[in-house]
Formats: structure tokens, C-alpha cells, sequence
């Protein structure tokens, strides 16, 4: 009985204690992005994150990739086909290179105003001009 009681106790410390550490925000907190939606309308964000995570998860053929944020300079976001949205990322030593994303993909960053969220198909481009920039 009490191996049993210990093992339940020690149960919600396993399952929390082997969660993914958050470094999200902290890699990409004092980025600043300009996004520029299908409307043409210009936003000023910061701290870009992509499904809660600092980087973009996006396929190449048959492989997924998780592209860092950090390593970005310009995501053009092409057309939209079926569930997926086509992708020209642009790193910042300035390689570029085509994916395929999911087009429901939720990306959310900050404005002064608060939190800001967007599916990737609502985007034309993504700018990111760095650090405190």
C-alpha cells in the first residue's frame, strides 16, 4: 500500500518534470519582425514564435525541418495548395531555399498593444530585422 501511495505521489513530478524547457521566448524575445499580411497592411512585432516554439516546422520533400527564427532574415510566404502553403525562406548569411508548410500553421509575436496571432496563409511576408531593431 505504501509503494503504492509513493508511486502515485511521485507520478505528477515524472510526467511535469520531463517536459521540454522553455527557451522559446528567450531566443527570440528581442527579435523584431515586420509582417506584412495578404492585405498589403505593415506590422511591427517582436518575439516571434511559431506553434509555441522559436522555430518553424516546415518539409522538403519527404524531410521536416525545424528552422530556426533566429536564423532568418525573410520568409515570403507563396500560394496556398490545399492544406499547405509554399515557402521561400531566406537565411540571414542569405541562402534561400523553398518549403511547404502547413497552411493553419499559428504563428503569434507581440505588438505594443499585446499579443498578436496569424495563420500562415494570411501572410504575404516576414521580415525579421533582428535584435532591438
Amino acid at each position: 500500500m505504501r509503494k503504492g501511495f509513493f508511486l502515485l505521489a511521485l507520478l505528477p513530478s515524472l510526467i511535469f518534470g520531463m517536459a521540454e524547457p522553455s527557451t522559446a521566448l528567450s531566443e527570440t524575445k528581442d527579435i523584431t519582425v515586420l509582417v506584412i499580411d495578404r492585405k498589403g497592411t505593415n506590422h511591427i512585432l517582436k518575439s516571434p514564435m511559431c506553434g509555441g516554439r522559436p522555430y518553424l516546422k516546415a518539409n522538403k520533400g519527404t524531410l521536416e525541418y525545424s528552422i530556426s527564427l533566429k536564423n532568418v532574415k525573410r520568409i515570403v510566404v507563396g500560394s496556398v495548395k490545399g492544406e499547405s502553403v509554399e515557402l521561400l525562406v531566406e537565411t540571414k548569411d542569405g541562402k534561400t531555399d523553398t518549403f511547404t508548410a502547413p497552411a493553419h500553421t499559428l504563428c503569434s509575436m507581440e505588438s505594443n498593444l499585446g499579443k498578436v496571432s496569424f495563420n500562415l496563409k494570411d501572410i504575404k511576408e516576414i521580415i525579421l530585422k533582428g535584435e532591438g531593431r
